[in-house]
């Protein structure tokens, strides 16, 4: 129940109790009800950095849609990656900007380090 390195924040658009957090030493995101004294594995494998769709290395930032899709910004991994909620809760994430390769092209990020997003 202890986090490792929290980098960025999200309050889940569905339910205001829940926040989601990414976790980024232990390359993971996090789910924690407010009130409650423990988190349970929103995103990631814990502890196990990698760079398939279930694993992530350093995630630093966290956001939600308001359909409660879950993007985490996959720091060292050069990507953004997308975790549905809706309709189906997925375990796996799909990379949504970036290749997973550092760049400076228009379809490459280089340690993205913040999202948005827009209506």
């Amino acid at each position: 129940n202890q986090l490792n390195g929290p980098q960025g924040i999200a309050i889940d658009t569905t339910n205001p109790s829940v926040v989601y957090i990414s976790n980024a030493n232990q390359h993971t995101v996090v789910r924690w009800v407010l009130g409650t004294s423990v988190w349970s594995l929103a995103a990631g494998t814990n502890g196990v950095p990698g760079s398939d769709n279930t694993t992530m290395r350093f995630p630093v930032a966290v956001k939600m849609d308001p359909l409660g899709n879950l993007y985490v910004v996959d720091n060292n991994n050069h990507r953004v990656q997308l975790y549905c909620r809706y309709p189906t809760v997925l375990s796996y994430g799909r990379t949504v900007a970036g290749t997973g390769v550092a760049g400076n092209s228009r379809v490459q990020l280089h340690f993205p380090s913040g999202i948005a997003l827009d209506k």
